[in-house]
């Protein structure tokens, strides 16, 4: 039965390891809290910054449709003077094929 029991000095060392020990943990507890809060903030930033992305390419969309409208512009153009062009040549190969059969006949 003696031997169930320490001593004062050995129960003061055991009590200031332990003391030690929970100092170290509470350190490192202290780190990992500090690291998650910096993960949060970080996902934070990255879900801030996926919404802009997102916003961008929208735009990025919109104004590469209002690009091709603008290139295709001076197209439907040149298209038009044409169509115009040979409408009015044909109308006047027309109208000098008609003249020239009135007057002969």
């Amino acid at each position: 039965m003696q031997n169930d029991y320490i001593i004062r000095s050995e129960h003061n060392e055991f009590m200031k390891r332990m003391e030690d020990e929970h100092k170290r943990i509470n350190h490192r507890l202290s780190k990992a809290e500090e690291i998650v809060e910096q993960i949060h903030e970080i996902n934070k930033n990255i879900g801030s910054l996926a919404s802009n992305m997102e916003y961008l390419l929208k735009e990025q969309l919109d104004q590469s449709k209002r690009l091709h409208k603008i290139e295709n512009e001076p197209k439907t153009a040149w298209n038009s003077i044409k169509k115009g062009l040979f409408n009015s040549l044909g109308a006047a190969i027309g109208g000098a094929i008609i003249a020239a059969l009135l007057f002969f006949i």
